[in-house]
């Protein structure tokens, strides 16, 4: 699961590297899609986050 939070991590880190250079170089088009790479980062942690949690609480339940 900690590969998988990396991974989501620095797929937004890197959405937002390459969103800000676009910016600058007036390329909105590869900046919207940098964009949506910030985006799809967050939500993949979120639910790496939720499912690492869901999986403890079954674990202290049990």
């Amino acid at each position: 699961m900690n590969r998988l939070f990396i991974g989501s991590a620095l797929l937004s880190a890197a959405g937002a590297v390459t969103a800000i250079v676009a910016a600058v170089q007036d390329n909105y088009a590869v900046c919207s899609v940098a964009l949506f790479a910030v985006a799809s980062g967050g939500i993949g942690a979120y639910l790496v986050s939720r499912y690492q949690d869901a999986a403890n609480d079954r674990a202290v339940l049990q």
